[in-house]
């Protein structure tokens, strides 16, 4: 197959893939029982909810410098995007990773490749109950929230 072959059945594999969005109601349903058991007719996306949470929700940031840049705050570094505080602001208790984060200073590994060490590998599970234990900022050098 030659280059421009290939580049159009890649298009078009990448169209036919958009064109089902189960996320938007008039979209075709799933209804083939072996890839949706149970699924038999269109289901109504719930509403997003844009208020804040009536108890206070945590939220774990596991990132590097563009997600500590995100969530410091302004008036701590230039480049702060205040997301911190508007979470806190909000109800979301909000704490991060960052670079030498965890055991095995797994906060080193934050780039898609290696989500399965987080989350699948023969030591996630210990990733996970320290994620789960964390209520620190650990912003590093980006900024703190307050």
């Amino acid at each position: 197959m030659n280059k421009l072959a290939s580049t159009l059945a890649a298009i078009l594999i990448s169209l036919s893939l958009l064109s089902y969005n189960p996320w938007i109601s008039s979209a075709a349903p799933m209804t083939d029982p072996a890839i949706s058991p149970g699924l038999t007719s269109p289901q109504t996306p719930k509403a997003d909810n844009p208020l804040p949470p009536s108890s206070p929700v945590k939220l774990i940031f596991i990132h590097h410098s563009t997600g500590g840049n995100w969530l410091a705050d302004s008036d701590s570094t230039d480049v702060g995007g205040d997301l911190g505080k508007t979470l806190m602001n909000n109800n979301y208790y909000v704490s991060a990773t960052n670079y030498g984060w965890g055991p095995d200073a797994i906060g080193d590994q934050t780039d898609i490749g290696h989500w399965w060490n987080w989350f699948r590998e023969t030591n996630s599970a210990t990733y996970l109950a320290a994620l789960y234990t964390e209520y620190d900022q650990n912003f590093g050098s980006f900024g703190s929230w307050s």
